[in-house]
C-alpha cells in the first residue's frame, strides 16, 4: 500500500479529469474510485458522514441561526435541482441574484446537479447595479434568474422594457424552495444519478470578472477547473475533512465562491458563514466567530486586514485565543506590506501564528489560485526599487521598524503544483530570468475555458504563446511581477502602470504613501492615475475626504489636505502631482468586491464625472480638468 496525495488524469489536451484526494491510498495500483466532478465528491461525503454539519451561518455575524449537515445538503441540492429542471435545460445559464448564505449555497450546488450554468451576481440594490446584472444577463443569454420578488420588482420598476429582462423566468427563490419540498424519491434518485456522469469538461458556472479595468467578462469554468484548483489549494494549504473554514467574503465573488465555499463542500470540512455586511459593520466579529469556532482557515482581501487593525477591532479582540488558525489567505487586491506587517504585530498577543498568514495571487479567469505563501514560514518580502533588482528583507526587522517600506512588496509565496508560471515581457514575448518584472502567464489545468460569447478576448487573453514556448498555450494575466527564490511577487498591473521620466510606477504605491498624511484623509480611499500633459506623462491624485471634514471646508483645510499630499509624493517619490482633486466619500468607482476601479476613475476624471467637494460649477471643474490635460 502506497500513501499519495493527489492523482491527475489528464489527457493530451491537458484537461483534467479527474482526482483521488488528498491522503487516500492505492492497494495494488488500482484506483477504486475517481471523483470527476465536485458532485460525486458531495455525494460520498454525504454517504460516509450524513450527519457531519457542512455549514453554519451566522445572520449578524455572531448568532447562529442555521445549519446544515452534509447529508441534507445533498438531499436538499437534488430536490432543488429537480425544480430547476423544469425551468431551464442543459447548457442553459441562470442567474443567481439571492443573499449570501447557505440557501446560495444549496441553490449553487442544485444548478450543478441540473446541469445549467450557474451564472452568481450580487444581488443588486440601486439603478446602476441592476443595470450591471442585466448587462450580465445580455451577455450570458440567461434563460432565467433566481431571486426575493422585491428584487423582481426592483429590476422591472428600473428598466419595464429591458429585453434581457423580459427574456427570462423569473423565479421567487422561496417559491422554488417550497416546490423542491414536493419532489418524490424517485426524481431525486434520478438526478442524483446524472448528475454523476456529467463530463468534466461540462461547464459548471461563469465567474464574471469584477471589471477593475475593464468591462466585466463572463469567465467559463469547468468542472475539470473547479476539481483542479480545489486539489492544488488542498496541496498547498494541506486541507483536510477535519478543517473549519470561515468567511465572510461574498459568495458570487471567486475568492468567497472556491476558497471557502467549494473547498469545504470538496474537503467534507465544515464551514462558517456570516454575511459580507456583518464584517462591514464590525469588523471585530470576524476573528471572534474564528476564536468561537476554532476556525483554522479563514481569509479576505487587503483591506479587510486594515479594518481589523482599528483601535476599535483590537479593542474588541484582545481576549480572544486564535491559535487554532492554521491559514489565513489574503488577496484579490494589491497587499501592503505595512498592513501586513501591523495585522500580524498586532494579534501575535492573541495567540496567532504569524506563520499562518498566507499572502496568495489567483483570478477568476484561473478559477482562483496560483500562488500561496507562507503556512508554516514566516511571510517573504522585497524591496523592488525601480531601475534595480530585487532584493528580499528581512521580515523580522520590518517588523520591529529597523527597516522602512519603500518599495517594499510581499511575496505571494510559492506557485501552487501542476502548473506552468512564467514571467514574459509583454512586448518580445521572451520568458524573463529571475529578479525581472515583467507580465505573468499561467498554463494549468485550473484555467478556464475562456470568455463566454467573447472569441476575440479569449484568443487574446486564453491563447498567448512565448517565443521559446510557442506550443503551449499561457492565460495572460495583464498583471506585472517577477519570480525571486521560488517566490512569485506581484507589483501591479499594466494597464495601471505609469512612466516617469522613464521609471516605473505602481499606482498603489502612491495610494498607500499618502493614507494617514491628513487627519482628513480616510485609509484607502485615493486613487493615482497619469495623464498626458504636453507630451510628458504628469500625476493626478483623486482622494476622497471622511464625512466630517467633508461638511465644512474651508479654503485653509483644503490648501492643508493638498499640501501633505503633495509634500508626501514627493518626499517618498520625488514625483510631483500636476492635480489634487479632493472628493467625497464613496466617490471613486470600484468593483462589487471592493477593488479600486482606477481606469474608470480617469475616465470620469476626464469627462468631468467625480463628485467634487463644494466644487459644484461646471466652470471651475472644467478649469480643473483643462488645467491638468
Amino acid at each position: 500500500m502506497v500513501l499519495i496525495e493527489h492523482v491527475f488524469l489528464v489527457t493530451h489536451r491537458g484537461i483534467c479529469h479527474g482526482y483521488y484526494p488528498l491522503g487516500a491510498s492505492l492497494l495494488d495500483n488500482q484506483i477504486e474510485r475517481l471523483a470527476v466532478n465536485l458532485l460525486t465528491v458531495l455525494k460520498n461525503n454525504a454517504e460516509k458522514k450524513a450527519d457531519k454539519t457542512a455549514f453554519v451561518y451566522l445572520h449578524d455575524g455572531e448568532d447562529e441561526t442555521s445549519r446544515i449537515s452534509t447529508g441534507a445538503l445533498w438531499r436538499s441540492a437534488i430536490s432543488l435541482a429537480a425544480v430547476l429542471r423544469r425551468h431551464a435545460d442543459r447548457g442553459d445559464r441562470v442567474l443567481l441574484a439571492v443573499p449570501d448564505g447557505i440557501d446560495f449555497v444549496v441553490l449553487f450546488l442544485a444548478c450543478l446537479h441540473a446541469e445549467v450554468i450557474a451564472v452568481p451576481v450580487k444581488p443588486p440594490q440601486n439603478k446602476e447595479a441592476s443595470r450591471k446584472v442585466l448587462s450580465i444577463a445580455r451577455n450570458s443569454e440567461a434563460v432565467a434568474v433566481v431571486c426575493s420578488g422585491a428584487m423582481i420588482h426592483r429590476l422591472r420598476s428600473f428598466f419595464p422594457e429591458d429585453a434581457a429582462l423580459q427574456g427570462m423566468h423569473h423565479l421567487e427563490f422561496e417559491a422554488l424552495l417550497s416546490d423542491a419540498d414536493s419532489v418524490d424519491a424517485s426524481t431525486s434518485q434520478a438526478v442524483a444519478e446524472s448528475a454523476l456522469s456529467i463530463g468534466s469538461d461540462f461547464i459548471a458556472y461563469l465567474q464574471y470578472t469584477s471589471g477593475s479595468t475593464g468591462d466585466p467578462k463572463g469567465v467559463a469554468v469547468s468542472h475539470a477547473n473547479v476539481m483542479a484548483n480545489e486539489a492544488m489549494i488542498q496541496l498547498r494549504w494541506r486541507s483536510t475533512v477535519d478543517d473549519v473554514c470561515l468567511s465572510w467574503l461574498p459568495m458570487f465573488h471567486d475568492m468567497g465562491l472556491i476558497a471557502a465555499v467549494l473547498h469545504s463542500v470538496y474537503l467534507g470540512a465544515t464551514c462558517i458563514l456570516m454575511p459580507p455586511m456583518a464584517f462591514v459593520q464590525k469588523p471585530a466579529r470576524w476573528m471572534s466567530a474564528v476564536a468561537k469556532y476554532a476556525a483554522t482557515i479563514t481569509g479576505g482581501p487587503n483591506f479587510a486586514l486594515r479594518a481589523i487593525c482599528s483601535p476599535r477591532a483590537i479593542d474588541a479582540s484582545r481576549h480572544l485565543d486564535l491559535s487554532s488558525l492554521r491559514v489565513v489567505y489574503c488577496g484579490s487586491e494589491p497587499i501592503s506590506a505595512a498592513i501586513v506587517c501591523s495585522f500580524i504585530e498586532k494579534y501575535v498577543p492573541m495567540r496567532f501564528d504569524s506563520r499562518a498568514f498566507s499572502a496568495g495571487y489567483g483570478m477568476a479567469e484561473a478559477t482562483l489560485m496560483v500562488s500561496a505563501g507562507g503556512i508554516g514560514s514566516e511571510p517573504i518580502f522585497a524591496r523592488a526599487q525601480p531601475g534595480k533588482i530585487p532584493e528580499l528583507v528581512d521580515c523580522a526587522a520590518l517588523r520591529r521598524g529597523q527597516e522602512d517600506f519603500l518599495n517594499v512588496v510581499i511575496s505571494c509565496g510559492e506557485l501552487l503544483r501542476h502548473q506552468t508560471v512564467r514571467i514574459v515581457s509583454p512586448d518580445s514575448l521572451r520568458v524573463l530570468e529571475d529578479g525581472h518584472v515583467g507580465e505573468i502567464w499561467i498554463h494549468g489545468p485550473h484555467i478556464g475555458q475562456g470568455y463566454w460569447q467573447n472569441a476575440e478576448a479569449t484568443r487574446e487573453i486564453f491563447e498567448a504563446q512565448s517565443i521559446e514556448e510557442p506550443s503551449k498555450k499561457f492565460l495572460r494575466t495583464g498583471d506585472l511581477g517577477f519570480m525571486l527564490q521560488g517566490q512569485l511577487f506581484v507589483t501591479g498591473r499594466i494597464k495601471e502602470l505609469m512612466i516617469f521620466n522613464g521609471t516605473n510606477f505602481y499606482p498603489q504605491d502612491i495610494e498607500e504613501s499618502i493614507s494617514g498624511c491628513h487627519e482628513a484623509l480616510s485609509l484607502g480611499r485615493s486613487t493615482a492615475f497619469s495623464l498626458q500633459d504636453a507630451g510628458a506623462e504628469s500625476l493626478i491624485v483623486i482622494q476622497e475626504i471622511n464625512r466630517d471634514h467633508a461638511r465644512n471646508l474651508s479654503d485653509s483645510v483644503r490648501t492643508s489636505i493638498e499640501d501633505a499630499i503633495r509634500s508626501t509624493v514627493y518626499s517618498r517619490f520625488s514625483l510631483p502631482i500636476r492635480q489634487v482633486v479632493l472628493v467625497r466619500l464613496n466617490s471613486i468607482p470600484r468593483t462589487t468586491s471592493g477593488k479600486i476601479c482606477r481606469v474608470s476613475c480617469k475616465r470620469q476624471f476626464e469627462h468631468g464625472q467625480l463628485e467634487l467637494i463644494d466644487f459644484p460649477e461646471e466652470a471651475k471643474y472644467e478649469a480643473l480638468r483643462a488645467e491638468a490635460a
